[in-house]
Parts: C-alpha cells; structure tokens; sequence
C-alpha cells in the first residue's frame, strides 16, 4: 500500500508539472499575404503581385506573468510572386520562405487581449522561375540570405477548447534580406523587404 501511495502520490506531481509545462508551449498557424516592394533594374522596374503566404511558429514561454517573454521561431513561405516588367532578362516570378527564431514580448498576457512585439534573426530563400522573360533558361535560381524579422500583432483569448486552448492571432511580420534574389538582372540597392499581414490560430500546449 506504501508503494501504491507513492506511485499515486508521483503520478500526481508529474501530472502537475506536465499541466503546468504545456501552458509553457504554444504553435501558431497563420496564412495571409506577403507584399515585396517594386525594385528598378537598368530603368526598368520589377513588380511584383502579391503572394499568399502560409506560416507556422512555434514559441516557448521563457519568463514573466502579466509581461511575458517567449523564444518563438517564426517559419513562413510564399509560394509565388508573379513579376511584371519589361526587362526580358528578368524571372517570370519568386518564391520565398523564411526561418528567423525570434524573441518575443507579449504585453499583458493574462488579459484577453493581449499585443505584443518580435524580433530575431535566420536563414531566408528565394527560389525563381525556370525560366526567364526571353524564354532562356534560368541559371541561377535559388538565392539564401541572412535575414531580419520584426513583428507586431495582438491575440485574442476566445475561451474555446479543442484538446488545446485556442487564440486568434493577427500579425504583421517584415522579413528583411541581407541579399538580393537572384532576378536575373542586376538591381538598385542591396537587401530587399518582404512585407506579411496574417491571421490564424494559436494552440497552447
């Protein structure tokens, strides 16, 4: 009977601590729309549509009550920036996906809403067409860059609960490129701003 208590008494605390360690872990799904500034090459310039943009975070609770900090590591990729230009030697059109892990700051985290701000530093790729605007073919068409990302967003406690506790997120990330993608022309200025606005879920765990 001793040994039954004490198992009992250990299946508790574990219990305890796993209850208490899943609020300390949260995945965010979000999707949404990455817009990339136009960039001129030789007088001409590139634009680009906008892309849907799907993404993934995964974040841990590191310290903090009311202000709370999270290690999170943002993952985004946007399948297909379609380019208009006039530039023949130019690619037809870019994909691209970041990894930044990132540091996040979410204000008043017991409240029901709750913002907060993000930045950290990763690994960015771009991948271009095949082909080029003449019909040539593309070289070179992956490109991998340092990158910066800087965040801002707010989560809404809604009170559902799926096996998980569900939050709504709405977010707006700024990947910044210490490289340009390789667009098959030579572009004016070095590094290139990629712009997502986002909404989704938030799974605590």
């Amino acid at each position: 009977m001793k040994r039954l208590a004490v198992v009992f008494c250990l299946f508790v605390s574990l219990s305890g601590f796993a209850q208490q360690d899943r609020k300390r872990s949260e995945l965010g799904l979000t999707l949404g729309t990455e817009l990339i500034p136009s960039r001129s090459a030789a007088s001409q310039p590139l634009d680009f549509a906008n892309s849907i943009v799907f993404g993934a975070n995964y974040a841990r609770h590191l310290v903090g009550d009311n202000t709370q900090l999270y290690l999170e590591v943002p993952f985004a990729a946007a399948p297909r920036h379609d380019i208009s230009t006039r530039n023949l030697a130019s690619i037809r059109n870019l994909a691209t996906l970041y990894v930044t892990p990132s540091l996040r700051v979410q204000f008043v985290g017991r409240s029901r809403l709750s913002p907060w701000i993000s930045g950290g530093f990763g690994y960015g790729l771009y991948e271009g067409s095949s082909l080029l605007f003449d019909g040539s073919k593309n070289l070179r068409r992956y490109t991998s860059s340092g990158t910066a990302q800087f965040g801002a967003g707010v989560d809404l406690r809604t009170g559902l609960k799926i096996i998980f506790p569900i939050r709504l997120r709405g977010e707006v990330r700024d990947f910044y490129t210490v490289s340009n993608p390789a667009f098959g022309v030579a572009v004016n200025g070095a590094g290139q701003n990629n712009v997502q606005a986002s909404g989704g879920i938030v799974l605590g765990f």
